[in-house]
């Protein structure tokens, strides 16, 4: 038996507000995020992305974890988030942009998981001035001058 009580958080309550709630059994999941929403290359060094791993509800196993509609020219190799040990937390994906063309564009980093649940997660990132997340990373791939 459970009892609920909703009200806002000035206190406010009654039949003038309508509020929406879901309950769902807890499944084992992950969570991938990231610290920004847009990013910029350079033909100089690879540009590092750090992915923050967050295992849920019991959820075991490896994650693969890539980046989707990455720009030709631009190479990033899929990284493993071990069950345990340091990457079990945090990965760093490296986009290699030396041949890459000018680019700005939405990308996606995808975790995937190798459990049997086959478990497809978008890595997100904060969007500060709306309070919200965004899938979406934009990158920026300038003109690669050459001397």
């Amino acid at each position: 038996q459970y009892s609920l009580e909703v009200i806002d958080r000035y206190g406010h309550f009654g039949l003038r507000y309508f509020y929406l709630l879901a309950i769902e059994k807890e499944e084992p999941r992950f969570e991938l995020t990231i610290e920004q929403d847009h990013y910029k290359t350079s033909a100089e060094k690879p540009l590092e992305i750090a992915v923050t791993v967050k295992r849920m509800a019991g959820y075991k196993g490896e994650i693969s974890i890539q980046i989707e509609n990455l720009p030709e020219g631009c190479i990033c190799e899929a990284i493993t988030s071990a069950e345990k040990g340091d990457s079990a937390k945090k990965v760093t994906l490296k986009i290699d942009a030396k041949k890459a063309k000018l680019f700005n564009g939405p990308i996606q980093i995808i975790g995937s998981g190798n459990g049997k649940d086959k478990l497809k997660i978008n890595a997100t990132a904060s969007l500060k001035v709306l309070n919200r997340t965004t899938p979406n990373i934009w990158l920026t791939v300038p003109v690669n001058k050459k001397k």
